[in-house]
């Protein structure tokens, strides 16, 4: 292969475009994405050097588009800041596929949706001390101390035996959605065990002082839950997922550790496609020490090998 056919493989600006507007636009970043979309889009200069536009827009992004986004990402404040109702009644207003009955997707089931908004309500209504605020720390105008500082910590009053009858009455509530569910469903049992698990909140005054439920409480089961809904909506509306660049990441971690355990070597400098260099000088240091364990073969012992790629170390 010559300088010429690797350089061909250059990603054009535009495509770099797409790729960064469907991150941002898939992970909810509305206000970078409108932003990115407007600065990014391509520009020329006239006969007095002054740039002007080579499309015919402005560069924004369609306002279907952005109003979508900007929904999934109120969608999913509500559900990280534990506001599952306000989630719930965006939901039915603005993509009502993602929790109707009568809507059909393996991965998706809008009974299981349900179900799992459900449980983490319930657990919301158990919490007796909130976690901040999700949209506090998104100000950058205050500071993450101020932030800790503005939401209650002293929990709230456990032994109230209005809020004690409204929670049974929420886990009864909880084992008619689940029975809903045909007892040949793959998941069944699994919901079954997580109602008796979740269920076990209600023996303690503080949950969050039990060092066997405050899993149950943690942040990441609404972060979790919050992926598993924006991912759902994303395939009711035709859109893919993962991202491209998600999928670029998986791509470049599967071959590069596939040619490192073939014990390839690095091809010379001028076979080497664009990009690759600037990679390599964040992999390096490690791959020199993944090289000498490497197994090569007699031709390829004076070469460097083919580095693995890990993106949990780069992050």
């Amino acid at each position: 292969m010559n300088k010429s056919n690797v350089l061909s493989f250059a990603a054009a600006p535009g495509d770099i475009r797409r790729i960064v507007l469907d991150y941002l636009c898939t992970n909810c970043y509305a206000d970078t994405a409108q932003v990115f979309a407007r600065e990014s889009c391509p520009k020329d200069l006239d006969k007095d050097g002054d740039e002007i536009l080579m499309t015919g827009d402005n560069g924004d992004l369609e306002q279907k588009v952005l109003h979508a986004v900007q929904m999934r990402k109120e969608i999913k404040t509500h559900l990280l800041d534990g506001r599952i109702s306000d989630a719930i009644e965006l939901l039915n207003a603005h993509f009502p596929d993602v929790l109707s009955p009568k809507t059909i997707a393996p991965n998706y089931s809008a009974p299981t949706l349900l179900l799992n908004l459900r449980i983490q309500n319930f657990v919301e209504e158990v919490r007796t001390i909130p976690l901040p605020s999700q949209e506090l720390f998104r100000d950058a105008k205050t500071p993450v101390q101020t932030a800790l500082d503005r939401q209650p910590q002293q929990p709230l009053c456990p032994a109230d035996m209005d809020r004690k009858t409204r929670l049974l009455k929420l886990m009864n509530e909880l084992y008619v959605l689940m029975h809903d569910l045909p007892s040949s469903h793959k998941d069944y049992d699994t919901y079954r065990d997580e109602l008796r698990r979740v269920g076990g909140l209600l023996a303690y005054p503080v949950p969050e002082k039990s060092r066997e439920m405050r899993q149950y409480l943690a942040r990441e089961r609404r972060e979790i839950l919050a992926d598993q809904i924006n991912e759902a909506i994303m395939v009711r509306t035709n859109q893919n997922i993962p991202t491209t660049v998600e999928l670029i990441a998986r791509h470049t971690t599967v071959i590069f550790s596939t040619l490192n355990a073939l014990g390839y070597a690095l091809p010379s400098s001028d076979q080497r496609p664009p990009g690759l260099d600037s990679l390599l000088s964040l992999i390096k240091p490690r791959s020199l020490e993944t090289s000498k364990e490497s197994k090569t073969t007699p031709e390829k012992d004076s070469q460097e090998v083919i580095p693995k790629f890990e993106l949990e170390m780069l992050m």
